[in-house]
């Protein structure tokens, strides 16, 4: 069974795989003064004790300064010296450790003296992060069942919830429910996975109410309906073009997620 999932603006399905956690990969948008209290960072000052690659956890934010506690010591630097680690809490992973399925699903669950702690298979990991794989799979992406049944039809999209069983079952929201899938049994859905049927939906809804248009409310209301996240419909509402009163149009909408 599955559940629902997010959906993203990419050309086509990709199967899910692990992605190593060897390099230390940031973003421009993954360090300063964005770094919050909590997440697990790398520090660029490596001539106090603290190896290149060790993972510490932001204990404090205070304007331009973060306080990381580290395996051996806590630091105080300024953030634009702090890099966010590509592994965070709450995150899916895969383990590399003699004895756990390579397809499991495991949950990171705290930084304790510079090891992650994971939940997986039922069991309780203590992990350096070298072994452990980053999974394409996350709480929030957007997802097709590679089956299908009366409560999960062909097409139907989903959410990934950040929710794994002891089996690796990982629950996920459908528009007639919430399922539990495997791991191997899902790929990435396309934004143009939206089925036909609650499309020509949206489009009859947006033209019967207030000539084609709808407040930011309804609109971020319909999306849920459709396996949306209220986040991502916000999103979405922020790009189209609004009118005088502050309502999005139908028209505009289907040309942003169909653009000819």
């Amino acid at each position: 069974m599955a559940s629902m999932v997010h959906f993203c603006r990419v050309s086509g399905e990709a199967a899910f795989a692990p992605r190593p956690l060897g390099q230390l990969r940031v973003l421009a948008s993954e360090c300063g003064n964005s770094i919050t209290v909590g997440q697990y960072v790398y520090w660029s000052n490596v001539q106090d004790g603290v190896p290149l690659g060790d993972l510490g956890e932001v204990l404090s934010a205070d304007g331009s300064n973060r306080v990381v506690r580290f395996a051996k010591k806590e630091v105080k630097d300024k953030a634009w010296m702090f890099r966010l680690a590509e592994i965070q809490k709450d995150a899916f992973v895969h383990a590399t450790t003699s004895g756990i399925p390579p397809d499991a699903v495991g949950v990171v669950k705290d930084l304790k003296d510079g090891h992650l702690l994971v939940h997986i298979e039922g069991n309780g990991l203590t992990e350096h992060r070298t072994n452990l794989l980053n999974s394409s799979l996350q709480p929030g992406l957007r997802v097709r069942w590679t089956k299908s049944d009366e409560q999960i039809p062909r097409g139907h999209v989903g959410e990934v919830l950040a929710d794994v069983n002891a089996y690796s079952d990982v629950k996920v929201k459908f528009p007639f429910g919430e399922f539990r899938l495997r791991y191997s049994e899902m790929t990435q859905a396309p934004l143009s996975a939206i089925p036909e049927e609650p499309l020509a939906k949206l489009k009859r809804i947006f033209n019967d109410f207030r000539g084609g248009r709808l407040p930011v409310e309804d609109f971020v209301d319909i999306l849920k309906r459709l396996g949306f996240a209220e986040t991502d419909g916000l999103d979405l509402s922020s790009q189209l073009p609004r009118g005088k009163d502050g309502t999005c149009s139908g028209k505009d909408f289907i040309s942003y997620l169909f653009p000819r």
